[in-house]
C-alpha cells in the first residue's frame, strides 16, 4: 500500500502542487485516524507504517507537515511525539478523563503545535470548549459537523473579539 501510495502521490503532487510551496496549499498531511485503535495488526506495525508513510511524504513535498491522529494527549505524547511536526488529538470525555484545563505545555511537546481535531462533550458549550482548549495551550480545534454545536460566524467572532484581541 505504501508503494501504491508513493506512486500516487508523486504523480498528483508534482502535478497539482509543484507551482506552490507546499504549506500554501496543504498545512500538514494526517496519515491515520486514531492509529491506536487498530486491532487487525500489532501496534508495531501500526508505527512502521506511520514511519514508512511519513518518510514518503517527506520526501515527495520537502517541508511538508505530518501528523496522525491520536486518541489522547497521553497516548500522542507515547507514540507520536518524535514522529510528527503537528501533534493532533481527539477528546471524548467517556474515553479519557483529561481535565483540559491541563496545558499541553505539561507533556512536553516542545514547541510542536497540538490542535484538538475532534471533540466530544455535550455538556460544554462551544464558547466554553473554545475558552478550555485557548486556556489548554493548544494552537486550534476542528468541530465536526453536528447539529449539537450550532455556532454561528458572528458567534466565532465574538468569542475571537473577547479571547484573542487585546
Amino acid at each position: 500500500m505504501v508503494k501504491l501510495f508513493g506512486q500516487f502521490f508523486a504523480k498528483v503532487y508534482s502535478r497539482n502542487f509543484v507551482n506552490y510551496s507546499v504549506n500554501d496549499v496543504v498545512a500538514f498531511w494526517e496519515v491515520m485516524n486514531e492509529p491506536e485503535s487498530v486491532c487487525a495488526a500489532d501496534f508495531s506495525q501500526v508505527i512502521d507504517f506511520h514511519d514508512r508513510f511519513f518518510n514518503l511524504i517527506r520526501a515527495n513535498a520537502p517541508g511538508a507537515k505530518v501528523t496522525t491522529s491520536s486518541l489522547s494527549l497521553d497516548s500522542a505524547y507515547r507514540f507520536w511525539k518524535d514522529k510528527v511536526d503537528v501533534i493532533s488529538v481527539h477528546h471524548y470525555p467517556d474515553i479519557e478523563s483529561l481535565q483540559l484545563d491541563k496545558s499541553v505545555g505539561n507533556y512536553g511537546f516542545g514547541n510542536k503545535p497540538v490542535i484538538w481535531t475532534e471533540f466530544g462533550d455535550r455538556n460544554l458549550t462551544i464558547p466554553d470548549v473554545l475558552t478550555n482548549i485557548y486556556a489548554s495551550g493548544a494552537k486550534g480545534i476542528l468541530f465536526w459537523q453536528d447539529s449539537y454545536y450550532q455556532f454561528s460566524a458572528t458567534d466565532y467572532q465574538s468569542w475571537v473579539n473577547a479571547h484573542l484581541t487585546k
